[in-house]
C-alpha cells in the first residue's frame, strides 16, 4: 500500500507597511534584476500574502493605509492636519488567517513591523491563540524595506512547501542581516503618536539627523548638514553592509557584525534545501516625497556595488506619517529567490 504525504501548506499574511510603491508613488513598480539575480515585488500580494491594513487617521478620522495616497497624507499634514496611525484589530488579522484556512492552508507564518514601535505583533499574538490552524507570528524587528524583504523570504520558501517554522525561521533570519537608516528632514512638529512616535519623538528640531534601526528602534547615529552628505553617508552605509552580506554568502564570517552574523549556517541551509539561494543582496531607498534625494542615493549605492539590486521606492502612508515629509532611507539585507538568467 503506497501512502502519500501531504506537503504542508503554509500561507503568508503580512500588515501593510510592508508594501512599498514605486519612484512615482502612484504604485508598484517594476524593478529590474542584475542578470542572474532574483527580483524584489515591492507588494507581497505579488507572492500570495494576505496584507492587513493599518489605518492612518487624519483629524482623527481614519482610513486604510491602502485607501490613502502618500500625495493625499502629505498634502493633508503640510495643510495643518494632525496624523496617527492605528494598528490593526486581532479581529482583523484572525480573518486573514480563517481565510488562509479556507484556502486550504495547514499554517500561517505572520510576518510584522517591529513590535518595539507598533501594537501590530501583540494583535498578531491575540489573533493566533484562536485560529483554526496553527499561526508563527514573526516580529521582524523591522521597518519598511528590510521588512518587506523578510516577508518576500517566507512567501517564497512557502511556495516550495517548506513547512511553518522553517519559513519563519528564515523571515527572522534575514529581517536580522538586514539594515536600515533614515535621515528625516526635521523632527515634526507633532509626532505621529503610539509607538511609531519614536521613529523621530527623540529628535531635537533643528537639522536633519542620521537615525538607524537596531534591534527594532531607531537611534541617532549623527547629524548630517547638507544634502551632498545625507546621500554619501546614506549610500555608503547601504554598501558597507551589502559587501559584509556577500561575505557571509562566501562563507567568509570574520570582522562581521553582531547583527551579520545572526543569520546562522541553518537558515542557509534551509533556503538552499528548498532550492533556493541567499547570495544575492537587495538595497531598498525610500522617501516620503523626496524622490530626487532618493535618486541621488540609489544612483551613488549603483555606483558603488554594481550588480546589486536597487529599488526605490515611496514610503506607505503609515511610516511617512511618523518621519514626516521630506525623508530619505536606505534598507539593505539578503534577498531570497530563485536566480533566473535574463538574455
Amino acid at each position: 500500500m503506497t501512502v502519500s504525504r501531504v506537503v504542508p501548506r503554509t500561507a503568508v499574511v503580512t500588515d501593510s507597511t510592508a508594501r512599498l510603491t514605486g519612484p512615482g508613488e502612484d504604485g508598484p513598480g517594476e524593478p529590474d534584476a542584475p542578470v542572474g539575480g532574483p527580483t524584489l515585488p515591492l507588494d507581497p500580494r505579488e507572492l500570495g500574502a494576505r496584507v492587513v491594513e493599518l489605518d492612518v487617521l487624519l483629524d482623527g478620522e481614519p482610513a486604510p493605509e491602502g485607501a490613502l495616497a502618500l500625495a493625499d497624507l502629505l498634502a493633508a499634514v503640510s495643510g495643518g492636519a494632525r496624523a496617527t496611525t492605528s494598528r490593526p484589530s486581532p479581529a482583523g488579522l484572525a480573518a486573514a488567517y480563517a481565510a488562509a484556512a479556507a484556502d486550504g492552508a495547514s499554517a500561517v507564518v505572520s510576518v510584522h513591523l517591529s513590535g518595539a514601535l507598533s501594537g501590530t505583533v501583540d494583535a498578531a499574538r491575540l489573533a493566533a491563540r484562536d485560529a483554526e490552524i496553527p499561526v508563527e507570528v514573526v516580529d521582524t524587528r523591522a521597518v519598511g524595506g528590510a521588512h518587506l524583504l523578510a516577508v518576500v523570504a517566507a512567501a517564497r520558501l512557502a511556495h516550495t512547501g517548506t513547512d511553518v517554522r522553517r519559513a519563519a525561521d528564515v523571515a527572522r533570519a534575514v529581517a536580522a542581516g538586514s539594515a536600515t537608516w533614515v535621515s528625516p528632514a526635521a523632527a515634526p512638529a507633532a509626532p505621529g503618536g503610539g509607538r511609531l512616535g519614536a521613529l523621530t519623538g527623540r529628535l531635537d528640531r533643528a537639522g536633519r539627523a542620521l537615525l538607524e534601526v537596531q534591534d527594532g528602534e531607531p537611534r541617532p547615529v549623527e547629524r548630517l548638514r547638507t544634502s551632498g552628505r545625507v546621500v554619501e553617508r546614506l549610500a555608503g552605509l547601504a554598501v558597507e553592509h551589502v559587501e559584509s552580506l556577500r561575505a557571509v554568502a562566501g562563507d567568509g564570517r570574520a570582522g562581521l557584525t553582531d547583527r551579520l552574523l545572526a543569520v546562522p549556517a541553518s537558515a542557509l541551509d534551509v533556503v538552499a534545501g528548498a532550492g533556493l539561494s541567499l547570495r544575492h543582496a537587495a538595497v531598498v531607498v525610500q522617501h516620503s516625497g523626496a524622490a530626487d534625494l532618493a535618486g541621488a542615493v540609489a544612483d551613488r549605492v549603483r555606483e558603488r556595488a554594481p550588480g546589486v539590486l536597487v529599488v526605490v521606492a515611496a514610503l506607505g502612508p503609515v511610516l511617512a506619517t511618523h518621519v514626516g515629509p521630506g525623508a530619505v532611507g536606505v534598507s539593505a539585507g539578503p534577498l531570497t529567490g530563485r536566480p533566473h538568467n535574463r538574455r
